[in-house]
């Protein structure tokens, strides 16, 4: 009814027809290996994908369109890669423990996506963005950054009652400015637990 500018839902869905896909892939693997006693070696490395594409479209006789349709599409991929590596070695001596960890970590993260949309669509069966020949526009965007870590621990407890842990990192980003892309961090802690 136009005059009331009201439609059903069947002709908003027939004459305004819309897809999306998605796939996502998340995945990840360890390996754990003790070449020699007491010491550990250990390997994580994750993987995320991320693809989307989208189709829409508002045909010509949509009651709103007044004869003028248009058409967009979309695209989209994103991709994560995490890579971690540490080495632990345990000591004991009588009532003192100490363990003594080494790391690396690594985090690469991109995306990239497109889109183009036009209108002046005047053939419902011309759906293609190439037979628009009003307000055409597209717009593409990417992004990226990496991560990079290397960190040591050392963990020492007297009759497992005190706790010294000492952890030293350097975080290096892509996302810090040029001239300054490294940061070094420290922490120190010490625990004492009561008695019983």
């Amino acid at each position: 009814m136009p005059l009331l500018d009201i439609s059903t839902p069947k002709h908003v869905i027939d004459t305004k027809p819309a897809n999306t896909n998605a796939f996502i892939l998340s995945t990840n693997g360890s390996l754990t290996l003790t070449p020699i006693k007491n010491l550990t070696l250990r390997s994580l490395v994750g993987l995320e994908l991320n693809y989307g594409d989208s189709r829409s479209r508002v045909l010509p006789t949509f009651y709103r369109a007044y004869g003028n349709g248009s058409s967009q599409r979309s695209y989209s991929m994103a991709s994560n890669v995490t890579v971690t590596n540490t080495a632990a070695y345990n000591m004991g001596f009588g009532d003192h423990h100490l363990t003594a960890l080494l790391g690396h970590e690594y985090t690469n993260y991109k995306d990239d996506g497109f889109g183009a949309a036009g209108s002046g669509v005047l053939d419902e069966r011309l759906y293609l963005l190439n037979n628009a020949t009003q307000d055409k526009s597209i717009n593409e965007d990417t992004n990226g950054y990496a991560f990079l870590s290397y960190f040591t621990q050392l963990s020492y407890d007297f009759s497992e009652r005190y706790f010294i842990d000492w952890v030293l990192r350097n975080d290096a980003s892509s996302r810090f400015g040029r001239n300054n892309r490294n940061g070094l961090f420290w922490s120190v802690g010490f625990v004492m637990e009561g008695k019983e």
